[in-house]
């Protein structure tokens, strides 16, 4: 039996351990959702397993419905197995109880490795969402790049660091993840950091954006999920029409590809089961996902990825090079909501991260969607060496002209990425 470990007060109560006052992290280190984090609760347990019913939903066909549980029991932090199939496994030791010290990592159904974290602070229950409670220290914010790296202020917006808009406090200009100037602010009534995308009334009415605007914000505001960047409110004030929404900082996947050349095959592949991940959870919603391109995807310091799905009014057209990753027959016109448009997308930016260019590309949408029809890109192991002949195929075959002959869908092409790879801790 697990004993309580604690000092006895002058009072002859038992005064929690240090250990006891720790929090849980549990973080995928290996498999479909590596990357993924998730805070458990300190009142109840938290189960893990490939049932949407589990707490940690993670989709692998070698996990159970509900694989394993993990609850705080007299100050330790305990993993118990629920009868598995294919168990929960503490290095080579098959466990079905486990008291989890900081950095141990278990493996469930020896596919999905996952670290467990101790540290201070509180942990919020919560299945997908951390609300953090309101407290009067200001949020640590993330490393802001270097000012030369972004666009000058100009006019009215030069004058809004340091003053307020509307509830939210304008603190840094950050890098923009789109054509108007973004910045960081705090929002006191939920003491967080937002970012905030703004413009001045006078662009929204050259675009006639205003509404547009609007219904773009609505849209994206529905998708809530760790790879999608989270869009929270629309407002005006002061002259200025602004949009908050998550803060993160991170990268243009189309410009890191065109600086860094190839990706490291595991790293590649890590995003891109990611990025089925997100594009899936937009489909899902009714987003047609078939026209994304790297320029959309950003990506974090962990080469995680954050799709934006925001599309603001009075953008200038997207260069030729955006529709390469869209499929033959969306650039004839068809459906890019499909779900096997969506897989070639997927499979069109994992090519260019293996091989360093897109698979089909042309000075025009139009030579693009003729090549499309007519061209077949360079096999992968032609032009990168390190790549296995497993992952050749399915990457090939999500490229396929004809969208019967790609995987149903995203989750199927996931799962395709995770049967050519195996996981090592």
């Amino acid at each position: 039996m697990l004993q309580a470990r604690g000092r006895i007060g002058p009072r002859g109560d038992a005064t929690p351990s240090p250990r006891s006052r720790m929090e849980l992290v549990l973080r995928v280190t290996a498999g479909p959702f590596e990357g993924r984090e998730r805070p458990i609760p300190r009142d109840r347990p938290f189960t893990l397993g490939r049932s949407e019913e589990a707490d940690f939903e993670i989709v692998d066909t070698k996990i159970s419905r509900i694989h394993c549980r993990v609850e705080l029991r007299d100050g330790e932090w305990v993993l118990e197995d629920l009868s598995s199939r294919n168990g929960t496994w503490v290095g080579e030791r098959r466990v079905k109880r486990h008291v989890l010290a900081d950095g141990d990592v278990f493996l469930l159904g020896r596919t999905t490795a996952v670290k467990a974290i101790l540290k201070e602070g509180r942990a919020v229950p919560g299945k997908a969402r951390v609300v953090f409670p309101h407290s009067s220290r200001e949020p640590e914010p993330a490393p802001i790049p270097a000012p030369e790296t972004l666009p000058p202020l100009e006019g009215a917006l030069a004058g809004l660091l340091g003053t307020n808009l509307g509830e939210f406090r304008v603190l840094d200009q950050v890098p923009p993840l789109g054509h108007a100037a973004f910045f960081r602010a705090l929002q006191p009534s939920l003491n967080r950091h937002v970012m905030v995308e703004v413009f001045t009334d006078e662009e929204m009415a050259r675009a006639g954006g205003a509404e547009a605007l609007q219904a773009s914000v609505r849209q994206a505001g529905r998708l809530v999920h760790p790879g999608i960047l989270q869009i929270y409110d629309y407002g005006s004030a002061r002259g200025f029409t602004y949009v908050t929404m998550e803060f993160f900082q991170g990268r243009n996947l189309g410009r890191v590809l065109a600086e860094k050349g190839f990706v490291p095959i595991g790293q590649a592949l890590s995003l891109a089961r990611a990025l089925c991940e997100a594009l899936a959870a937009a489909l899902d919603a009714g987003v047609p996902v078939g026209t994304v391109s790297p320029s959309d995807v950003w990506v974090t310091a962990d080469f995680a990825p954050k799709v934006k799905f925001l599309r603001e009014p009075g953008s200038p057209p997207p260069p030729p090079a955006h529709f390469s990753y869209q499929a033959p027959e969306v650039l004839a016109g068809g459906d890019a909501a499909a779900p096997r448009a969506a897989v070639y997308t997927a499979g069109a930016i994992l090519y260019h991260m293996l091989a360093a260019t897109p698979p089909l590309s042309g000075g025009s949408r139009e030579e693009i969607a003729r090549r499309a029809r007519h061209d077949t890109p360079t096999p992968l192991r032609r032009v990168n060496i390190k790549v296995t002949a497993l992952l050749a195929r399915i990457v090939e075959q999500a490229l396929a002209k004809d969208p019967r002959a790609r995987p149903d869908g995203l989750r199927e092409f996931a799962r395709d990425l995770q049967r050519s790879t195996t996981p090592s801790l």
